[in-house]
């Protein structure tokens, strides 16, 4: 829980490296990329190719299509093992010229449709979240962080009049507000749509309900069926048996645990103790001693492993714990 690591949309990043806005950081990081595979390092290359055109034809300015055709002359008979006549009729009077004017509109047509396909409809794009908490930022500025565990489902959505992501698991939203275009999180069978604001969504396939906790702003909460406005401080409970929607106000001080590393228990029993930490950091708890619930704990955890956390507690209240793979069992403890 206590290692985060961000991650930024490439193309969003060449972007701000042409126009050179990125920083240090932002190019180290498109630098890693572009080396890690050569699919990366080819589709860096068509970007940059439609930006520079695109630059050139913003400033007014003509392509010298013999500057053109004498670099994309050299590339093809440097690679070509085509026969000399080949390349004699293409240096006569008029072929030349006719080859050479057919080669650079080639070329532009090639560029425009790296455009269309790799621009304006790019593949869709998945994140993934393991077994530790990771950040990404869309292009549009707003960041997703996810708990362990978790996918992000999305294609691009600087310029779409809808910002809308899959998500299949648990997720803190911190989105960029944009009064034009919602911001939609779609999750099994229910929406969550905002404008700009910061909120949780814990969707997990083996979790009965699907909750929405507002942390500012306003978020609209619905299903085919129902619909919910909630302002900061409240959750909505979506029941995805039948299918009933519910606004609580948010009583979990430890909601964000998993995202803040901190993890504060006021007068709280065991029981919840031992379920907040189960939450926070994705293990699994069982406290075999049921007696041993109830008792009291009033305690800040900051920045600590589970295993520290639980070592804490057990020398609290008496307790032992065992680990036994994914499993964890807390035994013993008497309430004083």
């Amino acid at each position: 829980m206590d290692t985060n690591e961000l991650h930024i949309d490439p193309l969003y990043l060449a972007g701000k490296y042409l126009s050179g806005e990125a920083s240090q950081e932002e190019i180290r990081r498109l630098e890693d990329w572009v080396k890690l595979d050569r699919e990366n390092e080819i589709l860096f290359l068509r970007y940059r190719k439609v930006w520079n055109l695109t630059a050139l034809a913003a400033q007014g300015k003509k392509i010298d299509t013999d500057t053109e055709w004498e670099k994309l002359r050299l590339k093809l008979f440097t690679e070509s093992h085509g026969s000399p006549g080949i390349m004699r009729n293409l240096h006569s009077a008029g072929g030349y010229r006719l080859h050479r004017v057919a080669a650079v509109i080639v070329l532009l047509l090639s560029v425009s449709a790296i455009l269309f396909f790799v621009l304006q409809k790019p593949a869709v794009k998945e994140f993934t979240s393991k077994e530790k908490v990771e950040s990404i930022i869309l292009e549009d500025g707003s960041e997703i962080t996810l708990n362990s565990n978790t996918v992000i489902t999305y294609s691009s959505i600087k310029s779409s009049k809808l910002r809308k992501v899959k998500l299949e698991g648990e997720a803190f939203f911190k989105v960029y507000p944009d009064a034009t275009r919602p911001f939609v999180i779609e999750t099994q069978g229910a929406l969550v749509e905002v404008l700009g604001t910061s909120f949780l969504v814990s969707s997990r396939p083996d979790e009965p309900a699907i909750e929405v906790v507002v942390e500012s702003g306003k978020v609209a909460f619905r299903s085919d069926s129902s619909s919910l406005s909630l302002d900061a401080g409240e959750k909505g409970i979506f029941d995805k048996t039948s299918g009933v929607m519910n606004l609580v106000a948010n009583k979990d001080i430890n909601a964000f645990s998993w995202k803040t590393g901190k993890l504060v228990f006021r007068d709280t029993p065991l029981a919840e103790v031992l379920s907040g930490i189960s939450r926070a950091y994705g293990i699994s708890i069982v406290l075999q001693t049921p007696a041993a619930g109830s008792c009291p704990l009033t305690a800040t955890y900051e920045n600590l492993t589970a295993e520290a956390i639980l070592n804490v507690v057990a020398e609290t209240l008496n307790l032992t714990v065992s680990w036994q793979g994914d499993t964890i069992t807390v035994s013993g403890g008497a309430c004083e």
